[in-house]
């Protein structure tokens, strides 16, 4: 008997269209986040990389986990930056906004806290009460009008993902998975990248991680662990409209992994992303 490929049913169509709607669409707008503050890049860059330190040790096991409450953390900052009400936010305002945005976060993606008490504890060693922590809160999701479960980057990109590399050995996939999440997560560092669409920077991270096993490869000599063609059949089949913004999104997120490594080379996040090399992404 001959097996035909089989044809999606009208059904499935719509589904998969209609669950593309719905994660893609609730992806938040965080362009020009900083425009009505008084808060400088690099004060947010420091906050940024401080609490990609905290999510990492209270999120010590999971680093999937850790990427989506560090995502969300970030995602909420910027939005409130841009959606507090007068007068604009100042720099001594940050640190305090910083954690409350992780504990949101955390319990947002269903994490175990403990107390607030405890999480104040453990994040600032008791630099703000759980009173602050509580009044900076009600500020946060009073300014996003209570709406903090809108689809994050890492979110989006589980998704977009799986669309294209649904096929793929499972160990082969969670390495390229992760990797593109490095890549979406370096890119928060520079708020610049903010103004570009998120769906650009996602597909183009992953196109950029796919990108780098290749290079990983053929650097130790091994054979292509997939189709580099297949890859991109299946990015013309389902994101053709996109094409000529990812191309363009592909030559600014390697610039903009290439200035992470340069900005953080010191820095002990860079020591978090120590197994991935730096070359290989060029």
């Amino acid at each position: 008997m001959e097996l035909k490929p089989s044809v999606p049913s009208r059904e499935s169509q719509f589904l998969n269209s209609y669950s593309s709607a719905l994660i893609l669409t609730r992806l938040p707008d965080l362009s020009n986040s900083l425009a009505r503050t008084e808060i400088s890049s690099s004060a947010r860059s420091q906050l940024v990389n401080w609490l990609f330190e905290a999510s990492s040790k209270l999120i010590p096991t999971d680093a999937h986990s850790c990427e989506l409450v560090f995502t969300r953390t970030i995602h909420l900052m910027d939005l409130y930056f841009k959606k507090a009400p007068s007068p604009p936010l100042r720099e001594d305002v940050l640190h305090l906004l910083g954690v409350t945005c992780l504990f949101v976060s955390m319990k947002a993606e269903s994490v175990e806290i403990g107390t607030l008490t405890d999480f104040c504890a453990k994040t600032t060693r008791g630099a703000f009460t759980s009173l602050q922590v509580q009044e900076q809160e009600f500020k946060l999701v009073a300014a996003l009008s209570f709406y903090v479960s809108f689809t994050t980057r890492a979110e989006a990109c589980d998704f977009l993902f799986h669309k294209v590399g649904a096929k793929l050995p499972l160990e082969l996939a969670k390495h390229i998975r992760s990797l593109a999440g490095f890549v979406l997560m370096a890119l928060t560092y520079n708020a610049d990248f903010n103004n570009h669409g998120s769906i650009t920077l996602i597909l183009s991270a992953i196109l950029v991680a796919f990108k780098y096993v290749l290079n990983e490869a053929k650097a130790k000599n091994k054979p292509a662990p997939f189709d580099e063609e297949q890859v991109t059949a299946k990015l013309l089949v389902d994101f053709k409209d996109n094409l000529p913004s990812i191309c363009r999104g592909v030559k600014i997120v390697k610039k903009g992994i290439l200035n992470f490594f340069e900005l953080y080379k010191t820095q002990n996040t860079l020591m978090a992303f120590s197994t991935f090399e730096k070359n290989y992404f060029i």
